[in-house]
């Protein structure tokens, strides 16, 4: 095969292409040697390529890499979107959502029209399990269980292939990806890259800086894009044994001005989203704020708004979500749990103070911020383990628990205020000799306890018979 001056530089193709092996004469490069070349090529790789070798499948024709993965869909199209459910009780939604549909002939009568042709197609071509299985009892599959082979069970969907990359572009690394002169890129790239036995000479180069000049004066490509492209081909010109690095730089520059031009555009795009203007000018309001803990209500309840409003709520954007989570973490008041603060601190932090595993730190730190530490407790994320740091407070709080349960046995909350009032004793009249983390942990799961006590004697008072 003929070299060009410029190289590949695709890392995929380094690993999911087995390079051809010659043969006795030039033209013999074909595939009599593939299982040798494919076994040398594969012994050679590290690792990791390895791994994407071995996982990922590779279409030669196009160059496209993909994933597999299970295929979780439903094979019956379900263009109701009823997802089995009866079509009856689809309509009684419906018209819960909007009562007004009742007294809309013209939505009636569409809709038993519909409802006749989603009938007969459910009947004759549905795959979907609750549209064409018969329901038996599991009393009769058990007494009866040879009945399983004559029953028609709709084939698992197959998997899904998810496109993550291509072997075909050179320099892949520092393509600007979706740039919209990308043709002129290509084609420039493309008459730049003679083969290694021939000379840009002056006929080509012309034709090339014409086709760019083309471009620029029809106003298909931005100036800067021109710009860079001419430079890089009187650069290669000069000095063709430094193709490569001037190709990659080029590249890399109109990567950077297209970031540049891609982010101002989504800026702008964003400023005129109402619900942005809505984020700005509270978040302006929020910075002036010192209290951490009025601004951090003022959030959550701007969130609520988000959430109830309508009107607003038609606006609400996936990425509204993304910023409003990360505004509260921003301004989250501080949670301070023996020293650390658990709303800003590290995962190496979390699992010291914690003493639990990275998991589980991982776990609270994507749930933060937290208002206070009964959140943990009562959100699961720590056990009881946590609030005591010594045999003695391990005692006192075992000694809350066993309280605690007694008045959700009893209905009441005595135990507990005998607690509450032992304790403020206890820590004035420093009775017992604790730090003050210590306190701190001790009111701290006193209070989930209370809580939960609480909860449960609600939801007695709900489920009590009129």
């Amino acid at each position: 095969m003929r070299k060009h001056i410029l190289s590949h530089r695709n890392p995929n193709a380094d690993t999911m292409i087995v390079p051809l092996e010659e043969g006795g004469t030039e033209d013999d490069n074909y595939f009599g040697s593939i299982g040798d070349a494919t076994m040398k090529h594969v012994q050679n790789l590290d690792p990791s390529q390895r791994q994407m070798w071995e996982d990922l499948i590779h279409v030669n024709k196009s160059g496209g890499l993909f994933r597999v993965v299970e295929n979780w869909g439903y094979t019956d199209n379900d263009p109701y979107n009823l997802r089995g459910k009866d079509i009856e009780e689809f309509l009684k939604e419906k018209i819960q959502e909007n009562p007004d549909l009742v007294k809309d002939e013209k939505f009636l009568t569409a809709f038993r029209e519909a409802a006749e042709v989603e009938e007969d197609r459910r009947s004759s071509e549905s795959e979907d399990a609750l549209d064409r299985g018969e329901l038996i009892p599991y009393d009769e599959w058990e007494e009866n269980p040879q009945q399983w082979k004559d029953k028609d069970i709709p084939k698992t969907p197959e998997n899904k292939l998810i496109y993550i990359g291509n072997t075909n572009q050179s320099f892949y690394d520092e393509y600007p990806e979706n740039h919209p002169s990308a043709k002129l890129i290509d084609q420039v790239l493309l008459m730049v890259n003679v083969a290694d036995d021939e000379e840009l000479n002056d006929w080509r180069i012309n034709k090339i800086l014409e086709t760019i000049d083309f471009h620029r004066n029809s106003h298909l490509a931005s100036e800067y894009v021109c710009s860079v492209l001419t430079d890089m081909v009187q650069n290669i010109v000069k000095k063709q044994e430094f193709a490569d690095d001037y190709v990659a730089e080029a590249l890399i520059l109109l990567d950077r001005k297209w970031s540049e031009e891609y982010i101002a555009s989504a800026k702008n795009k964003m400023m005129e989203d109402p619900v942005s203007k809505l984020f700005i000018h509270n978040y302006k309001e929020w910075k002036k704020n010192t209290n951490r803990n009025e601004v951090f209500a003022s959030i959550k309840a701007f969130g609520v708004s988000l959430f109830g409003d309508e009107e607003l709520k038609k606006h609400v954007k996936g990425y509204h979500w993304a910023l409003y989570r990360k505004l509260k973490k921003q301004f989250a008041p501080k949670l301070m749990i023996r020293g650390v603060d658990i709303n800003h601190a590290r995962l190496a932090d979390i699992m010291r103070v914690f003493g639990c595993s990275r998991c589980e730190a991982i776990n609270i730190w994507n749930s933060t911020p937290f208002e206070n530490i009964t959140e943990l407790y009562t959100g699961h994320f720590v056990t009881k383990k946590v609030f005591s740091d010594s045999e003695q407070t391990e005692k006192i709080i075992n000694w809350i628990e066993a309280n605690a349960k007694l008045d959700i046995l009893d209905k009441k909350l005595n135990k507990m205020n005998t607690v509450k009032t032992q304790l403020f004793v206890a820590q004035s009249e420093n009775k017992i000799e604790l730090t003050d983390n210590q306190w701190q942990m001790v009111w701290s799961f006193y209070r989930a306890m209370k809580n939960e006590l609480t909860e449960s004697l609600n939801e007695r008072k709900e489920n009590k018979p009129i």
